[in-house]
């Protein structure tokens, strides 16, 4: 049976969508996106690169996602934050500052 159902959705770029909007806002961004997280973060460089606080909350996963290899962007996800002027803590109850050292 052929289906006669249609719909049309505008589509819209994570770049296009975020990087020239909400310029004098705070933002709080959070990433879940199982393992594509670099990639994601590569396309929104002139929103990291904000003058206007942002707050992110990012999942890394170091093996998850990887078939139990490890995550080939881990410290690049840090070292591009790093790059910006960001802070890593960690999300945990006794929340500390993650440091190049640490990854």
């Amino acid at each position: 049976m052929k289906s006669t159902y249609h719909t049309e959705v505008d589509v819209e770029s994570r770049y296009k969508l975020l990087a020239d909007r909400f310029l004098t806002l705070k933002l709080f961004i959070k990433l879940d996106i199982e393992g594509h997280e670099y990639e994601a973060l590569r396309g929104v460089a002139r929103l990291l690169a904000r003058s206007t606080s942002l707050v992110w909350l990012v999942e890394i996963g170091f093996k998850e996602n990887f078939n139990d290899l490890v995550n080939p962007d881990f410290s690049k996800i840090f070292d591009l934050f790093w790059s910006h002027g960001y802070v890593a803590k960690t999300a945990h109850f006794r929340e500390r500052l993650i440091e190049p050292a640490d990854i």
